[in-house]
């Protein structure tokens, strides 16, 4: 991510951009913040739950203006998150005591294309203050990847990997999300399927069980003797022209 991108905004998205950096406590942008600045540990996050998410995507009102954010797309984000595209996040504390997180967040669909680095800001009790992207609609405080991002934290919380009581899980969890470059391959050359599932595949098919031949004609008669010649007669043998004269009387008929 560009240093100067704060400085290479228009005159209008600047001033803007001054306005909700004043507004979380910072003086400079978060682009331009060290590396060494940034912490990997999800223990320290702020306890934003979904409600938080909600609120600010579709009710929190704008930076500048008082209506509502009402990006419903955005909550389309979640599966951003757990596509994996959310790389790990970072974290660093203002002067005001707010957090600001940030991560890459790579493209869903063109992996040539370049990844877009959202930063979230949030009170310690986990609301949303403001949020930024450098994506097209980063502009407009709310975007797919700032929700993805949002996402990821509030999955963070929901597990308990931001808990102060966890183990070193957290940093863990947080880096397992980094996928690697996808190579173009063959269709020939691709596996559709996991290993395991192939051989329970075959498993399941050894248990199947063979589809019993129909009887011959011969052990049909065999079987049909067998009904005619017990003391009573199966009634389903008077279908049957051979047999069914064991079921008409031969008493006298009435006068």
């Amino acid at each position: 991510m560009s240093v100067q991108y704060q400085d290479n905004l228009d005159l209008d998205a600047k001033q803007r951009y001054s306005v909700k950096l004043k507004l979380i406590g910072l003086d400079s942008c978060p682009y331009k913040v060290p590396a060494d600045t940034w912490i990997n540990d999800p223990k320290q996050w702020p306890a934003s739950e979904y409600p938080d998410v909600y609120h600010y995507l579709i009710k929190h009102p704008r930076i500048y203006s008082a209506e509502a954010m009402e990006n419903y797309r955005s909550l389309e984000a979640h599966r951003f998150f757990w596509s994996g595209w959310v790389q790990t996040v970072f974290h660093m504390k203002t002067n005001s005591g707010h957090y600001v997180l940030k991560a890459i967040v790579k493209p869903s669909w063109i992996d040539t294309e370049k990844p877009h680095h959202p930063w979230v800001a949030l009170k310690k009790s986990g609301p949303v203050i403001a949020a930024h992207c450098d994506c097209m609609a980063g502009l407009e405080e709310a975007c797919s990847h700032i929700g993805a991002l949002l996402f990821k934290i509030e999955a963070a919380v929901r597990l308990g990997y931001a808990s102060s009581t966890c183990t070193d899980r957290p940093c863990e969890w947080n880096a397992c999300f980094v996928k690697k470059k996808i190579e173009p391959k063959k269709i020939s050359e691709i596996k559709f399927y996991k290993t395991a599932t192939k051989e329970a595949l075959k498993k399941s098919k050894k248990k199947m069980k063979k589809i019993t031949e129909p009887a011959t004609a011969e052990e049909q008669n065999r079987f049909l003797e067998s009904l005619a010649s017990l003391d009573k007669p199966c009634v389903g043998l008077s279908a049957f022209a051979k047999y069914s004269g064991l079921f008409v009387s031969h008493g006298s008929e009435p006068t």
